[in-house]
């Protein structure tokens, strides 16, 4: 069923890519990790930099402007067109990519920061644990890797709508009308998915513009590798 669910929701995504979809500017989110936690608490200011889910490249063209060389994927075809045309320097760095690939089919080198923002939480627990074993593979040892997972306190939540599996099926009309397949996780679950990285840090983020609407609450995970042997699935 998941595999419906996946082609469900990059059908949704690339349709809003197509009609300019996407900031043009990175969110607050990831500018302060960058500054707050990776310069200030981590003295990291460069290296390779692996974004999953880069939609248009607006975080991996900040990074890039701050000391990084990018590197990207999507499921969304029209979002790495505009990735590529974004940042032209490196546009052989980024990829379509099928909902849960295997990454070293496009990607050889060792990563010192591996992110993934608003994006594992279109997949399946199963899903986000292959992915989360292949970053942690794919970060140097004292890489870093941060996330965001989507809590049930988002508004979000409340418009499921009957499904099967453990993705719920999220209906949204009026300003948004599309239907997506989301996993919400509480703080704690999100926790143990993630628990093979050491926790740097652990924070949310929450916004309402429109009353009618709702919160936006999401947790953000920052990890390190500390282990140094692989490990295998």
């Amino acid at each position: 069923m998941s595999a419906k669910q996946y082609d469900s929701t990059t059908a949704a995504y690339d349709g809003k890519y197509e009609h300019g979809y996407g900031l043009n500017y990175p969110d607050g989110h990831i500018i302060r990790i960058n500054e707050h936690v990776l310069k200030y608490e981590l003295g990291l200011t460069g290296g390779k930099i692996l974004d999953f889910g880069c939609g248009i490249g607006q975080h991996v063209e900040y990074f890039a402007k701050n000391g990084y060389v990018p590197y990207g994927c999507d499921v969304s075809e029209s979002a790495i067109k505009q990735c590529k045309a974004r940042i032209p320097k490196h546009s052989e760095n980024f990829y379509v990519n099928e909902s849960v690939p295997n990454l070293k089919d496009y990607f050889n080198e060792e990563f010192d920061v591996i992110f993934s923002n608003q994006v594992l939480y279109y997949l399946t627990d199963n899903d986000i644990n292959n992915l989360v074993l292949q970053f942690y593979n794919m970060l140097k040892p004292g890489g870093i890797f941060f996330a965001t997972m989507i809590a049930p306190e988002n508004y979000m939540f409340k418009h499921i709508e009957p499904t099967e599996g453990e993705l719920s099926k999220v209906v949204l009309k009026g300003r948004v009308n599309d239907t997506t397949y989301v996993n919400f996780k509480t703080k704690e679950e999100m926790l143990k998915m993630f628990d093979i990285f050491k926790k740097i840090q652990v924070g949310w983020y929450s916004q309402i513009i429109r009353e009618q609407e709702g919160q936006t609450d999401h947790f953000i995970f920052i990890g390190k590798k500390e282990w140094l042997f692989l490990i295998t699935f």
